[in-house]
């Protein structure tokens, strides 16, 4: 397989680009329609996504986060003091790129209990970060922006490494978290684009005291992972060709008869 890497690429150039991505995957789960709406329709950055943004800069990038995020300085935000202080930061970092002093405080605390967990620093000690991957699977263009890629000559050299915030940690809830978020489709996903074997997340808690853990997807969760991405890159291959024959209804949404719906097996055992 023939990929390109890009190392410094924007994020919204990323973003911008065409091709299967593993959150566009994951779109066209719902439907087609779901996915192509999104795709043709960028959303504009929620507070949860900037916020996002900033703990991977953070953490992944520390150098490069301080240049490229501020902090609103604490106070009323009515004062002319704060007001005028605020503006300053706009123009020099962007409105998207300022945060409020507890959310900028609350994201440092995220990164010093990542960089301060020896085994997640030594995952991340000398690993690309931020990595924009292109390569093509049949007639389908592929993309993935990777958190971090270990040295090849390193203990992790087969890995590759995704950051997680959460609510909580701890093991039972993370794995819900990994399947209702389609975490294992994202792994497979990045493990083809970087060509690589293992998948593994250092998982961090939003809320102090922001316990950080470790975890590496079973191979039972990456083939999982591996039929819903070979499924889904059959649908996408075959709305596209339907779009390049100028069919009407290239990107369906669900299907049209009547179906019929039972209630959820729990239900029945109340």
């Amino acid at each position: 397989m023939s990929t390109t890497v890009m190392h410094n690429q924007s994020a919204e150039d990323y973003h911008a680009a065409p091709g299967a991505s593993a959150s566009r995957l994951k779109q066209l789960k719902r439907s087609a329609a779901h996915m192509k709406y999104a795709m043709d329709n960028p959303q504009e950055p929620t507070q949860a996504m900037i916020i996002g943004s900033a703990t991977h800069s953070a953490i992944l990038e520390p150098d490069l986060f301080v240049k490229e995020w501020g902090r609103i300085p604490e106070g009323d935000g009515r004062s002319k003091a704060v007001k005028e202080a605020k503006a300053e930061l706009i123009a020099q970092f962007g409105a998207d790129q300022i945060l409020k002093p507890d959310v900028y405080d609350n994201i440092l605390a995220m990164r010093d209990s990542v960089l301060g967990n020896a085994l997640a620093l030594d995952l991340l000690d000398g690993a690309d970060t931020e990595t924009s991957h292109y390569w093509r699977e049949g007639d389908v263009k592929c993309k993935a922006r990777i958190d971090a890629l270990p040295r090849e000559s390193s203990y992790w050299g087969d890995c590759v490494v995704d950051i997680k915030t959460t609510a909580s940690a701890s093991p039972e809830e993370f794995r819900r978290s990994v399947y209702n978020f389609s975490y294992h489709l994202q792994a497979q996903h990045y493990l083809t684009a970087a060509e690589r074997q293992r998948f593994i997340f250092i998982v961090v808690e939003r809320d102090a005291p922001h316990c950080v853990a470790l975890y590496e997807l079973d191979g039972a969760a990456l083939r999982l992972g591996r039929e819903d991405r070979e499924f889904l890159l059959g649908q996408w291959a075959l709305c596209e060709a339907e779009e390049a024959a100028g069919g009407p209804d290239a990107w369906p949404g669900f299907p049209v008869e009547v179906q019929e719906l039972s209630l959820p097996g729990w239900a029945y055992t109340q």
